[in-house]
C-alpha cells in the first residue's frame, strides 16, 4: 500500500550488470546493498531489487527493480539505476535471415563455431 502522494515504478536492468554488481565484495556485503543503499541515500526513495538472483543462471530475462517514493525521488532513483544498469545503453540488436540448410553451417560441429563467435565478439545468437 502506497503512502499519499507516493509512486511505484518498475523497470527491466540488465541481467549480466546486475550479476556482476550482486558478487560479493571483500566486506562481505554484494555490490548490490551498496549500491542500491546508496541510491536510497542520496533520493529518499525505497529500491527494491533482486536481491537472491541466480548469478549465471541460463535465463535471459532481464530482472525488474521497483522504486517508491514521491515522484521527483523515483525519477531521480531510476535514472541513477539506470545509469549504471540500463538493458539497452550499448545493446544492439540484428536479425539476419540465414537459410535454414545453412544453419548447420554457422552453429559447426558440437555448436564450436556459434560458440567461437559468441566469445569473440561478446554477442548473443539466437535461432528461433
Amino acid at each position: 500500500v502506497l503512502e499519499p502522494g507516493h509512486v511505484e515504478d518498475r523497470f527491466r536492468v540488465d541481467r549480466r550488470k546486475l550479476e556482476q554488481l550482486l558478487r560479493r565484495t571483500e566486506s562481505g556485503q554484494t555490490g548490490g546493498e551498496l549500491f542500491f543503499a546508496s541510491v536510497m541515500r542520496e533520493t529518499g526513495a525505497h529500491v527494491t531489487w533482486p536481491s537472491k538472483l541466480k548469478i549465471g543462471a541460463k535465463s535471459k530475462k532481464d530482472p525488474h527493480v521497483k522504486v517508491r517514493g514521491l515522484p521527483a525521488q523515483v525519477s531521480q532513483a531510476r535514472r541513477l539505476v539506470m545509469a549504471r544498469l540500463d538493458t539497452k545503453s550499448n545493446r544492439v540488436t540484428l536479425k539476419m535471415d540465414v537459410a535454414h540448410t545453412e544453419h548447420s553451417h554457422v552453429i559447426g560441429k558440437g555448436g564450436a563455431n556459434i560458440q567461437q563467435v559468441m566469445a569473440d565478439t561478446g554477442c548473443h545468437i539466437h535461432f528461433p
